[in-house]
């Protein structure tokens, strides 16, 4: 019970991460510019996210455990990458 609710917090809080859109621009340069700049800071904050979570993770789960559940995330989006194209 205690994983569940823990870990619903933390794809509610990368979700919102996700969310996260660039500015809007006609130029294309810009466009792409603003689009990449977007995805670091996304970037930093799941990482920052994943390392804060991880201490709260290891309270209740082993190493091990950890390690499985982020495979789990990268496959399951892995399959809905391969599964949109």
């Amino acid at each position: 019970e205690a994983f569940i609710s823990l870990y619903q917090e933390y794809k509610r809080e990368s979700g919102e991460i996700m969310k996260i859109q660039p500015a809007t621009s006609e130029d294309a340069d810009n466009a792409a510019e603003q689009k990449i700049l977007c995805d670091f800071e996304k970037s930093a904050k799941l990482l920052n996210l994943r390392k804060t979570y991880y201490h709260r993770f290891r309270q209740i789960l082993s190493p091990t455990q950890i390690q499985k559940m982020y495979d789990a995330e990268r496959s399951a989006i892995s399959s809905g990458i391969s599964k949109g194209k």
